[in-house]
């Protein structure tokens, strides 16, 4: 929370507040949060690392990629390669992330950023041996899977990959490796 908005807070809690701001005379709201990162984890083949995870405010459990939020203080780098060290049990290199956008999911509602990275991972095989092997049961984590393009596009059609930016992030890292293909 910024320190000249404390007086504007209406509602608290440990993962956002809720902010009223007076503006040309009328109130505005909006939910102040902390930024997030996620993680495209791929090969050279098209094969992608996701999680199936179970949530609370969702029923069922939905595939996603590897991501959290950003710590007070920290850069979005060093939060995902915590986050995927944590959720996937893998180091990453902070070199060879590659930041591919940076965007506002609900920019009329939030404040938040979600920094969104890609990472080649050629030995994805033995990443998901070792993944298992650790982080299953980690924050409702149920199972760590590889899947193909074809298959990642199903999930997102089926809804069992319903979060939006992980899909506008899946279809912006399609988009820019289809660009580079062309050219």
């Amino acid at each position: 929370i910024t320190p000249d908005k404390s007086d504007s807070i209406i509602f608290s809690t440990p993962r956002f507040d809720v902010i009223r701001e007076a503006h040309e005379g009328r109130d505005y709201y909006y939910v102040e949060k902390p930024n997030s990162c996620i993680c495209i984890i791929h090969d050279s083949f098209g094969k992608f690392l996701l999680l199936r995870s179970r949530r609370v405010n969702i029923s069922g459990a939905k595939y996603e990629l590897a991501g959290g939020r950003v710590e007070t203080g920290e850069a979005p780098i060093e939060a995902i390669a915590r986050e995927v060290a944590e959720e996937v049990g893998i180091n990453v290199r902070k070199s060879e992330l590659i930041e591919i956008a940076s965007i506002h999911p609900l920019p009329s509602v939030t404040t938040e950023i979600c920094h969104i990275f890609a990472y080649a991972d050629e030995q994805l095989l033995r990443t998901l041996e070792t993944s298992q092997a650790c982080t299953i049961g980690h924050e409702g984590i149920e199972e760590i899977t590889i899947v193909s393009k074809y298959e990642l596009q199903q999930l997102i059609l089926e809804g069992k990959i319903s979060s939006a930016i992980d899909a506008y992030a899946l279809l912006r890292f399609d988009l820019m490796t289809e660009a580079r293909v062309e050219t």
